[in-house]
């Protein structure tokens, strides 16, 4: 029976392939003798390592900063610096302090090897040594050092994929809160449609009667896409609404939808719907704006917020009106009316590449410009009083009237909320008057780039401030003396030139035309109540005495 020989493996060539992993490390020698030097280079040029010779300590630290070697050899006992200090010093220094350091040195006293270890070295290493150990210490620390290395590069790459997924977690609790609230909310609005508002279409102004001959123009163009451009609060939503009643969808649905407060990870859900368990929360499926407003008006308002992703599957969905829920496999196809909204310059946009062209485009089919109220002064009484009799009807006040001095004070301001403004304006004044007619004091304008000054009086009889009027009720607008700061010329009076009497001028004049109220006062003249109060104790004698008098009235005197 024939005996299998097992073949002799020549230890040379096993020790070879032992310590091939050495081959090419870049490996620093340091030490103050060349002999030593020379004998560590003929054991390791046998495995081609790249070799550095260093003869000295601080030449050791300058290298070993600008080479970063895979391992140092370090003799003890050198002049300048010994061993063990260059060791600190590599050891403290971030950049070098993960190389690791072997010390080869004659020195074999105990507590020299101890040292070298408490140092920072890795291995200490008697002279005169065998090559064999010395290159199997190497491969050791060689391959312990790239281990350590991968494991470190793990341990950051694990790191930030579990704070990828810890931002994820949180994400999708905030999506699953924001669709819990949505679905909250479109379930309200159903497939109903929300009563007609016409707020934005009281009046007789020429600008008005041009939106709505341009509305008309859409009562046979069912699938025209519209877009309505204007400031916020101009009524482009009720224009909106108006196009959907004009096209005979009254009993359709209109589904409202501001783009601006949509979150960006529910955008498709939202506008496409979804399916049960498409993802975390999704626990029912639910239709999108498109299904939810089949064959009646979508209404995208700020549609200059939308997201640029969003832009592109709106734009797909509008060449044919199909679209795929998320989580389901099956198209679907809606019919709408598209009618979009912007307060924004969409060519601007999309010159700077924040809106598509295409897509604007595509909803720029026919454009209505809604103007701001400040350019439509003339409806500003109809509107007031249009919304006085809806809120009186839902107070239950009969027929609630608005001064002649109030509308004047309505008509002369700039409205930079638009509409909205005036309607939340006019709510006010109404709960303010409790159902008498409205007041100059009853409106509560707000001041900004837009506003301009009310032109109206206060409640007191005239009276004189060193030969200047202050403005008050009672006196016709054109007996008034106008403030010298109004003055188109110079004035005559060099004492009109006095900024601080000026500053007096206005001061009694707001205090007066507030009938003593501080806090509006200080509202009219741009300042805080402390502001007023400090400014009226600083007053000259005549002038503070005349303004107490005014604020006493009223009973909001301090100090």
């Amino acid at each position: 029976m024939n005996q299998i020989r097992t073949p002799k493996v020549n230890q040379f060539q096993a020790l070879d392939n032992y310590l091939a992993e050495i081959q090419g490390a870049r490996i620093m020698v340091v030490d103050d003798h060349p002999s030593n030097l020379m004998s560590v280079s003929q054991a390791l040029e046998t495995y081609q390592c790249r070799l550095k010779m260093v003869s000295d300590g601080l030449q050791a630290i300058r290298l070993a900063e600008e080479w970063m070697p895979d391992l140092i050899l370090l003799d003890v006992l050198m002049p300048k610096m010994d061993g063990f200090e260059v060791c600190r010093y590599l050891k403290k220094n971030p950049q070098t302090e993960e190389i690791p350091i072997i010390f080869v040195t004659a020195k074999y006293e105990t507590h020299y090897i101890v040292e070298g270890l408490l140092c920072g070295g890795v291995d200490y290493i008697i002279k005169p040594f065998q090559v064999n150990e010395l290159l199997t210490r190497l491969k050791t620390h060689l391959q312990m050092s790239r281990l350590a290395r991968a494991l470190s590069k793990k341990n950051c790459e694990l790191l930030e994929v579990n704070q990828r997924l810890e931002a994820e977690i949180m994400l999708r609790r905030q999506a699953e809160g924001d669709l819990k609230i949505a679905d909250s909310q479109l379930s309200s609005i159903g497939s109903h449609t929300v009563p007609y508002q016409a707020e934005a279409m009281i009046g007789g102004s020429r600008m008005l009667k041009s939106i709505m001959t341009r509305v008309r123009a859409l009562r046979k163009a069912q699938r025209t896409y519209v877009l309505i451009m204007g400031e916020s609060g101009a009524g482009k939503e009720m224009v909106a609404r108006a196009i959907h009643e004009m096209r005979g969808l009254s009993k359709r649905p209109f589904i409202p939808v501001n783009c601006s407060a949509i979150p960006a990870g529910l955008a498709e859900s939202l506008f496409f719907g979804h399916k049960r368990g498409a993802f975390t929360g999704a626990t029912n499926d639910r239709k999108g704006f498109f299904e939810m407003a089949h064959r009646g008006t979508l209404f995208l308002d700020e549609i200059g917020e939308m997201p640029m992703e969003l832009q592109a599957k709106l734009l797909r969905v509008l060449e044919d009106g199909r679209f795929i829920p998320v989580g389901d496999t099956e198209e679907k196809k809606a019919v709408v009316s598209l009618i979009s909204a912007t307060n924004v310059d969409l060519k601007r946009a999309v010159q700077k590449g924040a809106f598509r062209e295409d897509l604007y485009y595509r909803l720029a089919q026919f454009t209505i410009v809604v103007p701001p109220l400040r350019e439509r002064a003339e409806d500003i009484q109809s509107l007031a009083e249009f919304f006085l009799q809806r809120y009186g009807a839902e107070m239950g006040l009969k027929k609630p009237v608005v001064t002649p001095e109030a509308i004047r004070a309505l008509q002369s301001y700039s409205f930079p909320g638009n509409v909205r403004e005036l309607k939340n304006l006019m709510e006010r004044a109404l709960l303010e008057s409790d159902g008498e007619p409205i007041q100059i004091d009853h409106l509560h304008f707000s001041h900004g780039p837009y506003s301009k000054p009310i032109s109206s009086t206060s409640h007191y009889p005239p009276s004189q401030t060193n030969g200047h009027a202050v403005v008050l009720e009672g006196r016709p607008a054109e007996s008034v003396t106008h403030h010298p700061l109004q003055f188109k010329t110079p004035p005559k009076d060099p004492k009109s030139w006095n900024l601080k009497l000026q500053e007096e001028i206005w001061i009694l004049e707001a205090v007066s035309f507030t009938r003593g109220n501080i806090t509006r006062a200080a509202s009219l003249l741009g300042i805080s109540r402390s502001t007023l109060h400090r400014k009226i104790a600083n007053l000259s004698q005549e002038h503070k005495k005349q303004a107490r008098l005014l604020v006493d009235r009223n009973g909001e005197f301090s100090g």
